[in-house]
């Protein structure tokens, strides 16, 4: 009997670490956030019921909707060209024409390590010389225009590497045995491509741009280092996750709490959106 029990909790033991800090780390701060956004509280003393006052504020507060659009264009400026060029990037590794693949990998995944700040000020560096140097007798990053594109193209090259491994892993999963079929019916390249390969990895697309989705808008780091350095972003050009941050900063702790419960039903919709677009006919 004791052996039998024993065999029932042993599997627990194993998952408990990950289980006592997602709900340490996780479950309860974001319960107890949602809880304070239902108060105002300025980090001291004693928390009023406001209710739903401080979605109502973050709602009808002009800079949320600015946020919510700069917030937007990169996700939408960003997803389809990091993803079809991460594809590519993965069809090329995969295939037998490519060389040196133990080389290639690397290098094409080293964005991804390197730290966020560190190249953010990299990326201000090269943005504010050379032919981005001047525009209208300033720094093309002061031109709000370009500064959303700036930061496009900075997260864009940080995220291309680790979707290519992404799609490398999902890549290995289609047998060769249909692209030899395909090609002894005469099948071309495109077509074994278009008809095999990406129906195939519907799901690793749909993992891909979900991903791709919660990333974006959840940017904060990259956005503020590149465009002002230190502190944050110009107001015309800052992320959702500034407007947490500056009420944090500013000792409005329920109004941070709703601004961080807003982005999250945004990622949410966004998500199951994405995710009923690639089931497609699925049943």
């Amino acid at each position: 009997m004791s052996t039998r029990i024993g065999g029932k909790v042993v599997p627990y033991l194993f998952i408990a670490p990950f289980i006592i800090s997602f709900i340490v780390f996780f479950l309860y701060p974001g319960i107890n956030s949602l809880v304070l956004s239902l108060y105002n509280y300025p980090g001291y003393g004693h928390a009023v019921w406001v209710g739903l006052h401080n979605y109502s504020a973050a709602l009808t507060d002009p800079f949320f909707w600015v946020a919510f659009r700069n917030t937007i264009f990169y996700w939408v400026a960003h997803a389809v060209p990091v993803i079809v060029i991460s594809f590519l990037l993965a069809l090329g590794i995969h295939s037998q024409l490519v060389k040196w693949k133990s080389v290639i990998k690397p290098l094409v995944f080293f964005p991804q390590v390197v730290p966020t700040i560190a190249a953010a000020l990299v990326f201000q560096f090269i943005f504010s010389s050379g032919i981005f140097a001047r525009s209208g007798g300033g720094s093309v990053l002061s031109n709000p225009d370009f500064a959303r594109w700036a930061v496009v193209i900075f997260t864009g090259w940080g995220s291309i590497g680790w979707f290519t491994i992404v799609f490398l892993a999902g890549l290995t999963t289609v047998s060769e045995e249909l692209y030899e079929a395909a090609a002894i019916d005469g099948a071309s390249s495109w077509n074994r491509m278009f008809r095999i390969t990406i129906p195939l990895m519907r799901p690793i697309f749909s993992f891909a741009f979900v991903m791709d989705g919660i990333s974006s808008i959840q940017s904060y780091t990259g956005p503020n280092v590149l465009l002002a350095g230190s502190g944050q972003a110009p107001a015309d050009a800052m992320p959702l996750l500034n407007l947490v941050q500056s009420n944090i900063t500013g000792g409005s702790f329920g109004l941070a709490s709703a601004f961080g419960w807003l982005t999250f039903l945004i990622i949410a919709i966004i998500s199951v959106l994405q995710l009923i677009l690639f089931r497609g006919n699925d049943q």
